[in-house]
């Protein structure tokens, strides 16, 4: 018996495919899991439950996936292509959740940024007024 040898061209079929899976879930279960205008409305939810970060709250959420993959991976059983298919597609999609989360926090960092324009100190140059304002 040989050895399959997956070719570069059937390599790139395997990413384009996950890829397209990965995205089509997303955006099927967008209605399912998020409100209308907040894609990220249940990390937002159970962090403020949890009283955590969104990232802490998606990482906890994301354990149960990466455990799974794991498993899998350790387990000397034979699993069905379609089982590690559902597992790292929910994996990855984790993954890109968190890297949506990572983006909201960066923005809201650059945002939230205050820059010092001007201050007026007294005669003792202790700082009386701060003119601040949220350009960078």
């Amino acid at each position: 018996m040989s050895d399959y040898i997956l070719s570069n061209s059937n390599f790139t079929d395997v990413i384009d495919g996950q890829i397209h899976t990965c995205k089509s879930y997303l955006t099927s279960k967008a209605d399912e899991y998020a409100a209308d205008v907040d894609r990220l409305h249940n990390f937002r939810t159970a962090a403020s439950l949890q009283g955590v970060s969104m990232r802490e709250a998606l990482s906890g959420m994301m354990a149960k996936h990466t455990i799974s993959v794991f498993d899998l991976c350790r387990s000397e059983q034979s699993a069905p292509l379609a089982m590690w298919e559902e597992k790292i597609t929910d994996h990855i999609n984790y993954l890109l959740l968190l890297r949506a989360v990572v983006q909201e926090e960066h923005n809201n960092e650059v945002d939230n940024a205050i820059r010092v324009d001007n201050v007026i100190r007294d005669e003792n140059d202790i700082p009386l007024v701060r003119f601040c304002t949220n350009d960078q």
